[in-house]
Order: structure tokens, then sequence, then C-alpha cells
């Protein structure tokens, strides 16, 4: 399956020359491919979060080019077009697509129905059965007849992750799916979307500040002040010091320089081992 291709690709916000600002995102080259899920990792204001919007036609890059295997597109608007057909993009508000007042499995199957021919084509004993047979992997069986609004957001997130896979687009960009997750359900996540989307043909981008979610995804990109500064495994996430990335108390830790741009009114800045620890207030 063709893979998607970043070239150049330059965002800038609120400003009328190019030559005088300070782009979000400075020239980014990157290749995403079907075979290698990839997670994006970096520190608050990054870019992480203009890179996927850009990637799902949200947001008109102000330089650079997209390509889908031998496909260049000629404007932003030719991948717009694109975008709409095959790529989805899950936010991490569950709420934003699933229906609060209908149960887990009939809001699902709904939305399966009208966005997917394939869905549709099938009987509604067929339905039911692939249905269940997915909401079960996610560990979701028992609350298939539980109201959204009555979920948990980890149970939401989790249900809505069973309607991207079910969908099966041809690229998912997936937002912080572990948000709303126990951390002890972060590595069987991160197996399951893999799995789902490598036998799927799909290209998986996501972003992500767990480690064990990162480790099963098995592969990264680190964007540091609008550039790439290091794509690797996540071995080399873990054991190379180079990318000044920590693993402590279960969480990506980075060095307090790389929060140049957070808020400081916002965290709480312990000092742990030697490492500065940032923790959201």
């Amino acid at each position: 399956m063709p893979s998607l291709e970043l070239h150049s690709v330059y965002t800038i916000y609120n400003t009328r020359s190019f030559l005088a600002s300070n782009p979000v995102l400075k020239g980014i080259d990157m290749k995403f491919s079907d075979t290698e899920p990839t997670c994006v990792i970096g520190p608050s204001g990054s870019g992480k979060s203009t890179l996927l919007n850009v990637l799902n036609g949200k947001l008109n890059p102000s330089a650079g080019s997209i390509a889908f295997g031998d496909k260049r597109f000629r404007s932003y608007q030719q991948y717009q077009r694109f975008a709409e057909d095959n790529i989805l993009m899950i936010p991490q508000n569950p709420y934003d697509i699933l229906i609060p007042q209908l149960t887990l499995y009939e809001s699902i199957s709904k939305i399966l129905t009208i966005a997917d021919e394939n869905h549709r084509s099938l009987s509604s004993e067929e339905r039911r059965k692939t249905l269940m047979r997915t909401l079960k992997e996610f560990g979701l069986e028992y609350a298939s007849e539980t109201k959204v609004k009555n979920l948990s957001g980890g149970e939401t997130q989790r249900g809505l992750l069973v309607l991207a896979v079910s969908l099966k687009p041809r690229i998912l960009l997936l937002d912080e799916p572990t948000a709303y997750l126990n951390v002890e359900y972060h590595r069987r996540l991160g197996r399951l979307i893999k799995n789902y989307t490598v036998d799927n043909d799909m290209v998986l981008i996501t972003t992500s500040h767990s480690p064990e979610f990162i480790n099963e995804i098995g592969n990264f990109v680190e964007i540091y002040n609008g550039h790439i500064r290091k794509i690797g495994s996540s071995i080399d996430l873990l054991k190379d010091e180079h990318t000044k990335v920590y693993l402590q108390n279960g969480k990506l830790v980075l060095p307090f320089e790389d929060y140049c741009t957070k808020d400081r009114s916002q965290v709480r800045i312990m000092r742990k081992s030697g490492i500065l620890n940032l923790e959201e207030i």
C-alpha cells in the first residue's frame, strides 16, 4: 500500500509575512507507512496537534506538499478531498462522534451503517456478530448494551476506537488515545491498534505520552520546536539518551528546557533523581 509523505511542510499562524514569522512546523519531511505505525511525541507546543490537523485536511500548510504513493496533490484543496474519503481522525473527546443517548452497540452500529457501504451490505445478524467480536477484543463486550452517556471516559474512548478500526480508513489518526484510560490498559491498546492497522493495510499516526503504548506501537518521531529531532524505534526512545526522554513513575518525562513553550502557571515542577518532572495540576 502507498505511504503518506510530507515534503518541506511549514505552517504559520496569523501572520502576513512568511519571512518575518516563526512557523509552528518548520520544514517537516516525513514518510508514514502502513507497515510501520508511528507515534508522534514531543513537549506541549512542539507542533504535534498542528501536524495532525494538516494531515487531517483541516489546516492548510503555508508551504510544502503532501503525497500519497504516486499521487502528488497539486493543491491542499485536492488533498482535502482525498482526506474526506480516506482519512479518519479520532479526537480526544469521544462525545464528538458517539451518540450519548444510544447504547454503545447502537451508536457504533448506526454510524457504521451510515458511513460504511460494506457494513450496510451485511445482514443484521452478520453486523451484530462482526461488531460484537470487535467489542470483545477491545474488552467492551460487557458494555455493549450500556448507554454511551453512562460509560466511563475510558470505556467511551475504547468504543470510539472500535468504530475507527471497523471503518477501516486508509489512514487513521489518533490524538492521545490513552488520555482517558488506566495505565494498565495502555500496552494492550497499543498492541490491538497496531495489529488492526497493519492487518488491514492502514497507515496509523498517533500521538501519546504513554511509554507502554509507544513501546507497543514500535516506532516514533520526536518533534521539537517545529522540527523533527529524531526518528526511531521504541527501543531508541527508551534507551538512547540523545532523545532526552526519560521514564519516571510510568510517564514520559522530558527535561525542563523542552517545556520552554509551556504555560508555567499550568505546571508543578518537582525535582526527582536529578530530573525535572512536570506534572499537570
